[in-house]
């Protein structure tokens, strides 16, 4: 009942590396288009989970992509690596550190 929605193709790849198989989207940048889009073709979906870059940017369009997807009544999450400034950057750093512990 919900989809993931990244900034990158990389990002969204990143996140199923790490997470397993999500419905999921990218918006190859911060326009909500895509988005629009596959919510248009799955109105089953109920809840959106924001996993936009950890920067300024990310951050702005995440917060605007929520207020603006609250108000057509899905419940919006906001993801954001634990590290690094996006979601390839958290998986490059994850098997650094997996590489050192071998």
């Amino acid at each position: 009942n919900s989809v993931h929605v990244f900034e990158s193709p990389i990002d969204l790849m990143s996140w199923l590396t790490i997470y397993g198989r999500t419905n999921a989207v990218a918006l190859c940048g911060l326009y909500d288009g895509p988005l629009e889009t596959y919510l248009r073709e799955n109105p089953h979906l109920k809840q959106i989970d924001l996993c936009l870059d950890a920067d300024g940017p990310g951050h702005t369009a995440a917060e605007q992509m929520r207020l603006k997807y609250v108000q057509r009544g899905y419940a919006v999450s906001i993801h954001t690596p634990p590290r690094g400034k996006d979601w390839n950057e958290y998986l490059q750093l994850r098997q650094k550190c997996r590489s050192r512990e071998r």
